[in-house]
């Protein structure tokens, strides 16, 4: 595997096959996130009750953010490694 981010998804059939491509800068709403290797995370109260953020720091230098919260409940998650 190469340090870039990618999604992984697996389309059905027996054995099924697997569809592997770059994820872009944002995601909102992802369904899942399965990182591995990872150095640090960093979880903030953004606004108590409403709002949470991590930062999510990778042995390989990758660094991601997550933002959680709002009445409706939304999740941005965003590749932000400096290039």
């Amino acid at each position: 595997m190469t340090n870039e981010n990618i999604t992984v998804n697996m389309d059905g059939g027996v054995g099924g096959s697997w569809k592997v491509h770059k994820m872009s800068r944002f995601e909102k709403n992802p369904d899942e996130i399965v990182l591995e290797d990872v150095k640090m995370v960093h979880y903030e109260t953004m606004e108590e009750g409403r709002a949470v953020w991590l930062g999510i720091y990778l042995n390989n230098g990758q660094i991601f953010h997550l933002n959680i919260g709002g009445d409706n409940l939304y999740v941005n998650y965003s590749d932000e490694t400096v290039d």
